[in-house]
């Protein structure tokens, strides 16, 4: 039910494709959870929004650039774009995110204390463009919204408050500006060739996180982020303060004081689910990077 104050009080929840006059003439601070498998298309101009792959696979085209999102994949949409459902077989979120509660949350993170003081009430209508592509479940606002999935979709009933799209607008704004600081450190003059760089070796990123089992091949990653070798050693180093093969190593270990958290796990599992070679590897690397054998560091979680 859509309330008074500008928000949905409910997920709202499908099951089957729903044509255009479903959904309201302007999105403001809504979220619906879909659980569909067709290929019909629906357009619309969106608000900020975010579509979240929770199982499957969605395809949308954002101004007619095409964009598949995968299982624990989001796509970020800025505000008035247009936006086509090209299709879906996927369990998925889509929450949409009014302009005020992202110009608010902006104007408290810069503005000053005296200053939001003096004008708690005053609307500033900042131009507010986030990078428009597809983030891994990683990052600061992906590990958000599996939180949310775990927390809400699951009970049936899930009363929604004003404060959750705060809570969701204010995630959304630290990881882009977490992807506004590493965009600056590469060495472009062209906006348009620091954004496509970006891209790239997020697709590199992404592909090291998907593929810890298989092990590390610069050639693979060269190849599916459309880089030279060097190139890629570069510009994925100014991006992420590492190189593609140490961010591999961190990544292993990351998955490791994961899995230490299931007591069911032997170390041997452990090691071979976070894609080390053996047990020796595994206990070499973690702790050379935390200082404490795994085991020992397994003791602590209890």
């Amino acid at each position: 039910m859509k309330a008074m104050t500008g928000f949905t009080e409910e997920i709202i929840r499908f099951n089957e494709p729903k044509s255009r006059s479903f959904f309201p003439d302007r999105f403001s601070n809504e979220i619906y959870f879909s659980n569909v498998n067709n290929d019909y298309r629906l357009s619309y101009t969106s608000s900020f929004s975010i579509k979240y792959v929770i199982k499957g696979e969605e395809r949308y085209a954002l101004g007619g650039v095409p964009f598949a999102i995968n299982e624990n994949q989001y796509l970020l949409v800025n505000d008035k774009q247009e936006v086509e459902n090209r299709g879906a077989n996927a369990q998925a979120l889509s929450i949409f995110l009014d302009r005020s509660v992202i110009n608010n949350i902006v104007d408290n993170l810069n503005l000053s204390e005296n200053y939001l003081l003096e004008h708690p009430f005053s609307e500033r209508h900042t131009h507010i463009n986030f990078f428009e592509a597809l983030y891994s479940q990683n990052d600061i606002l992906g590990k958000y919204l599996h939180a949310f999935y775990l927390q809400s979709v699951n009970q049936q009933h899930f009363d929604i408050n004003e404060e959750i799209f705060y809570g969701i607008g204010l995630n959304l704004v630290t990881s882009q500006l977490k992807v506004a600081k590493q965009m600056s450190h590469i060495n472009s003059i062209k906006y348009a060739t620091r954004c496509e760089l970006f891209k790239r070796v997020m697709v590199a990123r992404d592909y090291i996180e998907d593929h810890l089992e298989d092990g590390f091949s610069l050639d693979v990653l060269a190849e599916v982020s459309h880089l030279s070798k060097f190139h890629l050693i570069r510009v994925f180093k100014a991006v992420y303060q590492t190189t593609p093969y140490n961010y591999y190593l961190n990544a292993k270990v990351r998955r490791s004081i994961l899995l230490l958290k299931n007591q069911e796990l032997s170390l041997t599992e452990i090691a071979t689910l976070s894609g080390f070679n053996d047990i020796y590897a595994f206990s070499k690397r973690f702790k050379a990077t935390l200082g404490v054998a795994p085991l020992e560091y397994r003791k602590t979680l209890k």
